[in-house]
């Protein structure tokens, strides 16, 4: 059971994809944390400009090669897939953002003033003179003037038959790596491109030196053409790499290329016809772009960020320097001012939070492995760290944060709940563990309650309750911590994955029913008293006065919980990423999603009246959905009048169900479900109410 929850992740990864637009409601983003994700780099004097794919643009000061340090940073909400830098400004390829243009006059307050919206994916771009050559996945070639960067116009397009991914532009003449070809085009005239010359074979990128073409070919690794005659290029030489190269730069006689995601393998090319390689580094993890400036190689690192070679020997390149922002957020807890995140491999960080509109680290606490989730009890955090157990770590001076003790059982410590004197570690292969943290460097576990399936723990008087993923809901006497013992076992009919406990309620978030509400007052005998269908997929709750606050694969939602039995979505922030984890302090949510850490107010969705709240409803009714017709998502309103059995069911115009809503007990109040249609067809569906002797249809048109 160990990587049950990884196979989840991965999961969720392709499910959130589907949701990548952003999208909210009563809830804004005040700030955010971003760990780099770098993809693409450019080199200008003294500074080197990194297109990250979630933050945007980071601009670092490489004076000192051996101290890299970000000066300025400009967030850029598509997906930076490449970048150029002429005089005073950048240009990045933002993915479905299209371009964008950045005034960097002044490194540490870099300024968007352009933009443009393209056909598909910014995927890769060259600027010359004054256009800016985009390639825009199968969109083929854009071509946009930029003599004016506060208002870029499309010029010229040439559709390639493939995808295209790079291009370098050279005189008069666009080089368009087109995944099954090189496409050679001549751009003299920038509105209406013709293409000189193709050589078919796989190109997913590509240099130009002198009378040669560099390519990344799937097939071969390098390979280099002669394009002396542009109308009939020639392959010259290969060389062949163990797995497909992902980049390619060269200078002077040597190229630099990337192969096994993490090598640099750098290739005489002197003799085109006899490429041979003289030297290589293996960087931390995934090279995803190469640039070069004097005697240093600045390499753009998917998760470490930039790395800096020495290559004044091409045989021997060195570490020279790095700037990165490791880690990957999961979960954090509040105290006072300060976040407390656990950042995967970036260990323990700390924030101030005195102005959540600036986030500002503090201190940071690296750990032997990935920091999964954190609990915080006086002057101590404590930390699952995986494959590590128990961390203690000291944080009464948040700027020095330091590890005092540790206990690692086995297993994978993956979720934290302190109460007291106890520490309760969820482990992912074992179960439960009771550890006394009396001395907290000396953590000492006294008992272990053992299952592979539990993935959430909350702890409340005698009792903690458990989110176990096959089995629901599980309710441990903890009386004695030496002598735990199963007082019950309450299937949900669906995955558990986060529970959290305020008073005689236990709000669980499930895979499969989004958010469940369970009446404990005897937990002995729980009771399912409240569920919102449309919180799918959730992963982790928190609870704070008449609100739970849900993360799933799209981001954050808030509902209105004062009736326990109807709780009613009133806010909502779609993140990029998947999120795992949200933690509160006062009207703010503190959401780890992966990529970043952000902190959203949720003032408005608290200011939300809850219908269901006014007086009890006479009549059932099943209400016109808005919007109709609708794009991927709608509204589905309805009225219960009488306690009892609800069913909410969509068919499409064969009479075949689609999918069920509802199919449970609700109480009398008025109901809204938010329905997605992203993986269905366009066309009519049918939207069927059954309550009691009620029944009623209504029609509904998406749109695609």
């Amino acid at each position: 059971m160990r990587h049950s929850h990884r196979l989840l992740s991965l999961c969720l990864f392709f499910i959130a994809s589907l949701a990548f637009a952003q999208d909210s409601s009563n809830v804004s983003c005040l700030s955010r944390f971003w760990h780099t994700a770098s993809v693409s780099v450019v080199v200008q004097g003294n500074y080197a400009y990194l297109a990250d794919r979630y933050a945007g643009l980071r601009i670092v000061d490489i004076t000192d090669p051996a101290t890299p340090s970000q000066i300025g940073y400009l967030y850029l909400p598509g997906c930076a897939e490449d970048i150029a830098v002429s005089g005073n400004y950048a240009y990045i390829a933002d993915g479905f953002a299209g371009l964008k243009i950045i005034n960097i006059e002044n490194p540490a307050a870099p300024v968007q003033v352009g933009s443009l919206l393209i056909p598909r994916l910014a995927k890769g771009l060259d600027v010359a003179g004054h256009y800016a050559y985009i390639a825009a996945s199968d969109s083929g070639l854009q071509i946009v003037d930029i003599t004016n960067p506060e208002s870029p116009v499309l010029t010229g397009f040439y559709d390639t038959p493939d995808n295209a991914m790079d291009v370098t532009v050279v005189g008069n003449l666009a080089y368009v790596a087109d995944m099954t070809s090189l496409r050679i085009l001549n751009v003299a005239n920038p509105a209406v491109p013709t293409q000189v010359g193709v050589y078919n074979s796989s190109c997913h990128r590509v240099v130009v030196s002198g009378n040669y073409a560099y390519t990344v070919d799937g097939s071969v690794g390098l390979r280099i053409l002669d394009i002396n005659n542009p109308s009939r290029p020639i392959s010259t030489g290969t060389f062949s790499t163990r797995f497909r190269s992902d980049c390619v730069t060269i200078s002077g006689n040597y190229v630099y290329l990337s192969t096994d995601s993490s090598i640099v393998r750098i290739v005489n090319v002197a003799n085109p016809a006899v490429p041979t390689q003289v030297g290589m580094y293996n960087t931390p993890n995934l090279v995803s772009g190469i640039a070069i400036s004097d005697n240093y190689a600045y390499v753009a690192d998917y998760y470490y960020g930039l790395q800096i070679l020495n290559i004044t020997n091409p045989s021997t390149p060195t570490h020279a320097g790095e700037f990165c922002v490791p880690g990957y957020a999961h979960r954090s807890a509040m105290s006072g001012d300060y976040a407390y995140l656990a950042d995967g491999l970036g260990g323990l960080r700390i924030f101030n939070i005195t102005n959540p509109s600036i986030i500002s680290q503090m201190g940071s606490c690296y750990l032997p492995n990935t920091a999964l989730d954190v609990a915080l009890s006086g002057n101590y955090a404590y930390v699952a760290a995986a494959d590590s157990g128990l961390r203690v770590i000291d944080i009464s001076d948040p700027t020095e944060p330091s590890e005092i003790g540790s206990l690692n059982s086995g297993g994978y410590s993956f979720k934290v709940a302190v109460s007291g004197n106890y520490a309760y570690v969820v482990d992912d292969e074992m179960g439960l563990r009771i550890i006394d943290i009396t001395i907290p460097n000396v953590p000492q576990q006294v008992s272990l309650f053992a299952s592979s399936s539990f993935r959430g723990v909350s702890i409340s008087g005698n009792y903690a309750y458990i989110a176990d993923y096959f089995d629901g809901l599980k309710i441990i006497n903890i009386s004695n911590p030496a002598s735990p013992s199963l007082v019950v076992t309450y299937g949900l009919q669906s995955t558990a994955y986060d529970v959290a406990v305020v008073g005689n309620y236990a709000y669980v978030a499930s895979y499969g029913r989004g958010l469940i509400i369970c009446n404990i007052a005897n937990p002995a005998s729980p009771a399912i008293i409240g569920n919102s269908t449309n919180s799918s997929y959730a992963i982790s709750v928190a609870v704070s006065g008449n609100y739970a606050y849900i993360t799933n694969y799209s981001g954050l939602q808030v509902f209105n919980i004062s009736r326990p039995a109807t709780p009613v979505l009133v806010g909502y922030y779609k993140t990029q990423d998947y999120t795992y984890g949200v933690a509160l302090s006062g009207r703010n949510a503190f959401v780890s999603s992966g990529q970043e850490f952000g902190i959203y107010d949720c003032s408005q969705a608290l200011g939300v009246v809850d219908r269901t709240s006014e007086s009890i409803p006479t009549k059932f009714s099943l209400k016109p959905n808005y919007p109709n017709p609708f794009n991927a998502t709608t509204e589905l309103r309805y009225t219960i009048a009488k306690s009892g059995k609800v069913d909410l069911r969509v068919f499409d115009v064969t009479g075949k169900e689609i999918a069920t809503l509802v199919n449970f007990n609700q109480d009398p109040g008025d109901y809204t479900f938010h329905f997605e249609g992203k993986s269905l067809a366009a066309g009519t569906y049918f939207v069927r109410l059954n309550a009691g002797t009620y029944s009623q249809t209504q029609k509904i048109m998406l749109l695609k």
